[in-house]
């Protein structure tokens, strides 16, 4: 099973598999149904289950992943497979109480590292360009914006290390 330590100041916080209970704790962290669809788009049915949660994002052990720092669930993303070089980075939260800490960055970085580790080279993923702090974010780690697949509401970003 993959359990990864992230790189942080006192080096406590880690990346696991997401289990159930986890599932439980991020639907908590949704509290209305605009919440819901900015952070999963239109895929995620509100108000949601645990089983519909595991069922609208696909969950799997292998592509569902919390962040947590002395037991402590602090994020929630996915790694969803698209094809042997390219995965997309999906649902990416930070529990209420920790953002503005940072540890978005330590999410996203170790969301990048595993997709290294599985081999890929192209990671891609969508976010609202209201979300103005989800956009910093990925831009800071060297996403790029494609222009022919974003809208005027979603932005298509892409981290390329295939050349």
């Amino acid at each position: 099973m993959f359990h990864a330590r992230i790189n942080d100041i006192d080096g406590t916080m880690h990346l696991r598999p997401a289990t159930m209970e986890d599932l439980k704790t991020v639907i908590t962290w949704i509290g209305d149904e605009a919440v819901c669809r900015e952070w999963a788009g239109s895929v995620v049915r509100f108000p949601m289950t645990v089983r519909s949660l595991q069922t609208d994002i696909e969950y799997e052990e292998d592509n569902t992943y919390c962040c947590d720092q002395e037991g402590c669930l602090m994020g929630f993303g996915q790694l969803i497979r698209k094809s042997e070089l390219r995965l997309h980075m999906a649902r990416v939260i930070i529990a209420p109480d920790d953002r503005y800490k940072g540890n978005g960055n330590h999410l996203v970085g170790a969301l990048i590292d595993l997709a290294r580790k599985k081999g890929c080279r192209i990671i891609t993923l969508n976010v609202y360009r209201r979300n103005t702090p989800a956009l910093k974010l990925y831009s800071a780690l060297e996403f790029r914006e494609v222009a022919e697949k974003s809208t005027d509401e979603l932005c298509r970003m892409i981290m390329d290390n295939s050349t």
